[in-house]
């Protein structure tokens, strides 16, 4: 029951997905883009895994003009 609550909320892309997509190793904007992805969860639910990859690559755009 715990992890059909967990999978409730847990965002459509997991941590190795997301350093995959954005061609990155583990480090703070692997959390940050899950976190990211948490969120839009929260907020609309599942996004499904094609809408998930393009947030991800929109935030990732967003991220690297911010920190760049």
């Amino acid at each position: 029951m715990e992890e059909e609550e967990l999978n409730k909320i847990r965002p459509d892309i997991d941590g190795n997905e997301i350093m995959k997509i954005l061609n990155i190793k583990a480090g703070p904007a692997v959390g940050k883009a899950y976190n990211h992805l948490l969120e839009l969860r929260m907020e609309h639910g599942p996004l499904g895994e094609e809408r998930a990859t393009e947030e991800l690559l929109k935030w990732w755009d967003a991220y690297q003009r911010e920190n760049s």
